[in-house]
């Protein structure tokens, strides 16, 4: 029988452990993501031998495909066992594409795969991000170039633990530029972002910010996915610094991500304005990911 719980700290090691055995590339495999993520997804997860399992969803409806060192047969049996006993008729499972094809050569026809566009994870090649050279890239150059013209002060600096509370006040002024009431009800961005800057040294979290004047106007956080690839979790900016977030983006990877071959920026959510912005980086390739339903 597996043993769900809700992500806590104490699970770092051994999580990290079981991740470090997967060929993974999506953003949900990390212990930042599912640790400050898991009010928005109810997300929970279980160890056994050297596998990690995770479901989420109303109920935990779902469960996402298992990683670390696993026989297939084992682990779908697992799953099957817990979602029978949670009184759940069928499994879905949420699957990259490798993971999709390993799971049809093991179990031809018990399932179908659904691409799930809107979950797909934009990644893209890190020199790109940082150089932004070439045609494609000229509104981007264009969106920094208006930015240094208006605010020639500008700064960058990696985020500290002193900056922290100046980067929370660019989060609420966000918040407060969308129209999201957080002080009433916990926001679960607010949240996650508050974790993640709450334990950034033993997340493994890193960022960096820009100031004007001396303010703190925009901030990035993320990190390290695996050997070749870096994960941005989030990007905020005070609404009226809307370039502000071109030159974060770019400063951010200059700086610090150099060593990557990769940037996984996440997925769109299904979001218009979201899929344009990130299409406009042009992404070196998508990480595809199944909804993956027991017939």
């Amino acid at each position: 029988m597996l043993d769900f719980h809700s992500p806590k700290l104490g699970d770092i090691e051994w999580v990290r452990s079981a991740l470090r055995h997967s060929k993974h590339k999506g953003c949900y495999y990390t212990f930042a993501t599912m640790y400050s993520w898991a009010l928005r997804y109810n997300t929970e997860i279980a160890g056994y031998k050297d596998m990690l399992f995770s479901r989420g969803g109303k109920d935990q409806s779902y469960y996402i495909y298992p990683v670390g060192k696993y026989d297939v047969s084992e682990a779908i049996s697992l799953i099957s066992e817990d979602a029978a006993s949670r009184g759940i008729d069928k499994l879905t499972i949420i699957a990259e594409e490798w993971q999709k094809e390993e799971l049809e050569a093991a179990f031809p026809e018990r399932f179908e795969c659904v691409l799930s566009r809107d979950d797909c994870d934009y990644v893209y090649n890190s020199s790109d991000l940082i150089d932004l050279a070439g045609r494609k890239y000229h509104g981007k150059r264009n969106h920094i170039s208006k930015f240094k013209r208006n605010y020639e002060n500008y700064t960058y600096e990696d985020i500290t633990e002193s900056s922290i509370p100046e980067c929370m006040e660019v989060l609420r002024k966000w918040c407060d530029g969308m129209e999201i009431d957080y002080t009433n009800e916990i926001y679960p961005e607010y949240e996650a972002i508050r974790r993640c800057f709450a334990d950034m040294e033993l997340l493994g979290i890193i960022g960096g910010l820009i100031r004007v004047s001396g303010s703190v106007v925009a901030f990035t956080l993320g990190e390290r996915l695996n050997e070749d690839t870096f994960v941005v979790h989030f990007e905020k900016a005070i609404p009226d610094f809307g370039e502000a977030y071109t030159v974060i983006n770019q400063s951010f990877a200059e700086r610090r991500l150099k060593e990557y071959k990769y940037i996984n920026r996440e997925e769109d959510l299904g979001m218009e304005g979201l899929r344009k912005a990130k299409l406009s980086y042009n992404p070196a390739f998508l990480v595809n990911k199944y909804y993956i339903k027991e017939l």
